[in-house]
Formats: C-alpha cells, structure tokens, sequence
C-alpha cells in the first residue's frame, strides 16, 4: 500500500486523470471489508449443524429403545414411542431447515 501512495505522489495524480488507480479512486471495486461481509450464513451453520448431530443421535437412541421394548415383547409401546419421535422429532426437523433457508 505504501508503495502504491508513493508511486501516486511520484505521478502527482491530483493532476494527471491517468495513473495508478485504487480500489478507492474506482466505486466498482469492492473493499476488503465488503469482501467479508458474506450474510449471517456462517453465524447459523454452527448451531444447525450442532442440532443436527443431536437429533440424528436422539433418532439412534430411540431406535435402540424401541428394539429393546420389542424384544421385550413390548411392541405396542415401542411402536407408540416411535410415532410420537416421527410427529415431533422428524417435523422440527423439517421446520428447521424451512427457517433456515427463508433466513438465508
């Protein structure tokens, strides 16, 4: 960057319109800044990514549950925990990645 101001008094741009020109002599360049301003993408990624990995070990869980109610002779039980985790469990699912995407 210095050598760039040196080379603009070098030239004594002020006068000259042709020359070195900078991302701030010229609108259409996007600033550095501009450059890591992304949206609130990466903001969401880490705590959706971290309810993902809790749900999908809350669905192993309960699987395991229910086989083990079903080898119990169970099944009735089983079968009504696994509709219950389906209604709830599966449609935050989908309702979460819904609000995602509208947000980003």
């Amino acid at each position: 960057m210095a050598k760039i101001i040196k080379m603009k008094n070098l030239l004594n741009e002020k006068r000259i319109g042709v020359g070195i020109q900078t991302m701030k002599d010229n609108p259409p360049f996007v600033t550095p800044k501009q450059l890591k301003e992304v949206g609130a993408a990466p903001l969401y990624k880490k705590h959706v990514k971290s309810i993902d990995k809790q749900r999908d070990q809350i669905g192993r869980e309960t699987l395991k549950f229910v086989d083990l109610l079903r080898k119990k002779g169970l099944r009735d039980a089983g079968d009504q925990l696994l509709d219950s985790y389906k209604e709830n469990i599966v449609k935050f699912g989908k309702d979460l990645k819904q609000i995602v995407r509208k947000l980003v």
